[in-house]
């Protein structure tokens, strides 16, 4: 089985989003890398762990809603990089996203 079979046999949504994990994956690796604030590095890290198992099937066979769930629970990871009074406005964006995704609007 060659690496373009099993490309054309998964669907487009989970390309995206691996392709997406990869890429936030290397943000975060020149986050850590480039000495940038730690809970930069924390948003980065769990928004990549976010999408790789977005982008990995058996997750959606054992964890009904995985992104709405998921989505949730970077809103709460955004609201406690809220409260350590980082000066970036990303922890504003997951918190946003995770009241969207408990009030079911994503």
């Amino acid at each position: 089985m060659t690496p373009f079979s099993r490309v054309t046999d998964l669907d487009a949504e989970r390309v995206l989003f691996a392709v997406g994990g990869v890429l936030c994956g290397a943000l975060t690796a020149l986050v850590v890398v480039g000495g940038g604030d730690p809970v930069r590095a924390v948003l980065f890290g769990s928004f990549t762990l976010y999408l790789l198992g977005a982008a990995v099937p058996q997750v959606h066979e054992r964890v009904p809603e995985y992104k709405r769930t998921a989505a949730i629970a970077l809103g709460g990871v955004g609201a406690l990089a809220a409260l350590t009074g980082t000066s970036s406005l990303l922890p504003l964006l997951f918190v946003m996203g995770g009241v969207a995704a408990l009030l079911g609007l994503w």
